[in-house]
């Protein structure tokens, strides 16, 4: 890369020349006006050659946002959220039975919205068990502009910074309600058939594309006349919440007295809610086979599955079959046709639900597998960092910095070392990172050694392996004396 002192550099060789006279002279005066100027080009300069670096290695690894967010269109990642999911108990001390209905609006302390997950009544001096969720409904109406295949429509984003979780589409051709069904890329859809399928940009913008319909030659679903009037119903949630047990509700209206004496609170979390995946793990999902779909064979490989709907919600995430699982645990005829899963939720409240929901991606994607949940086996790696910095470095806080820098990337709950099956821990790698991140290493005189200890024989495909702050992990740092080896040391 060419820095910003290299142009500098090169204007100043070049504003050496005679021809450039008084311009010349204000520059070796350091004129403010002058040297902004030229400044400002050789920064932008610099930037423009970063750019030029990263494209040269994008074509094995994907490095800028905008390259991202391309590709995770181009796969049809879609950046949906999932919405919170708690149990409360309604204490109703009044002597009238009262009916909380099915989509009820309730408001939390925070001011946000919940629903009502399944209608229920509370008997006259009595308790109940309601199932939130932290989701409200908005209602666009689209009338068809044009007689256009495939015609789109762009959804516009929520005022209020919520994320999509669930659209439900319909039209009332002949007086009725249609309703449209979800036909991802419109595989295996009828003529006629109501279909849709989501798309979306770089600016992570979400599209819908109806059917297209040419007589015989080209049929994909139903193409809705000219101004006919489309529904969009969408579910939309603030996605991640720091919701606890206790937390309490109050119903957003109130349709009589006998509500207003109703006590809402939370005592149980199903779920903490999930935004959007992170431009980080769509950086990671960038590395995978563009073919990868989510109803696709995945010949074993099911991590790519599972993360583009979790990825953001586990610590560790391992799928294997019967292969890999009998060359560390021998064989046995119950394997036979069996995916392994290991999988660690950041949150433990989560756990249960996300096995479940792993279960339901994989049965969906081939149901010819039979499933097997593994725990996961936390190993904290065995690593130590040895390096010499010159006396003008504070070796206590070059060790903090080595400690946090590697915390960062190798630390628990970090999406590095979320990967099983793999070596997550590449020394040179790791000598590429703290070269980068230690001020203390650029200098010529430094120098720091990298050695990984005894690991478990043999390693199983469950082992999380990680950096643990106090076990396993050691950074020790001394300090050089410069002055060489003189009759006055």
């Amino acid at each position: 890369m060419t820095t910003k002192q290299d142009f500098l550099n090169a204007a100043a060789v070049e504003l050496s020349n005679p021809q450039y006279g008084k311009i010349a002279a204000l520059y070796q005066a350091q004129d403010p006006f002058v040297v902004a100027q030229i400044g400002a080009m050789a920064q932008m300069l610099e930037l423009y050659s970063t750019q030029q670096d990263i494209a040269e290695t994008e074509v094995f690894l994907k490095a800028r946002e905008a390259t991202i967010l391309a590709d995770a269109t181009l796969k049809g990642i879609l950046p949906l959220a999932n919405s919170a999911q708690v149990q409360a108990l309604v204490t109703n001390p009044t002597n009238n039975s009262i009916t909380l209905a099915y989509g009820r609006r309730l408001l939390d302390d925070k001011g946000r919205v919940w629903r009502v997950a399944a209608t229920l009544v509370i008997a006259a001096n009595s308790t109940g068990i309601a199932l939130l969720n932290q989701n409200e409904l908005r209602v666009i109406n689209h009338t068809i502009a044009n007689n256009q295949p495939f015609y789109s429509i762009a959804l516009v984003s929520n005022d209020e910074g919520l994320y999509l979780e669930n659209i439900r589409i319909k039209d009332t051709i002949g007086s009725t309600d249609n309703l449209y069904r979800y036909a991802p890329e419109f595989m295996n859809v009828l003529d006629g058939e109501r279909v849709y399928h989501l798309e979306t940009n770089e600016s992570r913008q979400i599209i819908i594309r109806l059917g297209a319909q040419d007589g015989t030659s080209l049929v994909y679903g139903f193409q809705p006349p000219i101004n006919t009037v489309i529904s969009i119903e969408l579910t939309e949630t603030s996605g991640k919440l720091d919701i606890a047990t206790g937390a309490s509700f109050s119903l957003e209206y109130s349709n009589n007295i006998n509500e207003d004496s109703l006590k809402i609170v939370c005592t149980a979390i199903n779920a903490l809610g999930s935004n959007p995946l992170s431009l980080e793990t769509l950086s990671l999902l960038s590395k995978y086979n563009a073919l990868y779909d989510h109803n696709a064979v995945y010949l074993s490989d099911f991590d790519y599955l599972v993360r583009r709907y979790h990825g953001d919600r586990v610590n560790f995430l391992a799928i294997w079959n019967e292969q890999i699982e009998e060359q560390v645990r021998g064989a046995n005829v119950a394997n036979i046709n069996k995916l392994f899963i290991a999988v660690q939720a950041k949150n433990s409240l989560e756990q249960a639900n996300i096995e479940a929901e792993i279960h339901t991606l994989v049965q969906r994607a081939d149901n010819s597998y039979k499933r097997a949940i593994i725990g996961v086996n936390p190993q904290p790696y065995p690593l130590t960092i040895t390096a010499s910095v010159a006396a003008i470095h504070d070796s206590v806080q070059v060790e903090q910095q080595i400690k946090d820098t590697l915390l960062a990337i190798y630390g628990i709950g970090q999406l590095k070392v979320s990967q099983g099956l793999k070596n997550n821990f590449n020394r040179q790698e790791i000598y590429q990172t703290l070269k980068r991140a230690i001020p203390a290493f650029q200098d010529a005189l430094s120098d720091f050694s990298v050695n990984i200890g005894a690991l478990p024989d043999p390693i199983l495909p469950e082992h999380y392996f990680y950096l643990h702050p106090t076990t396993n992990f050691t950074v020790t740092v001394s300090q050089i004396n410069e002055a060489g080896g003189g009759l006055w040391n």
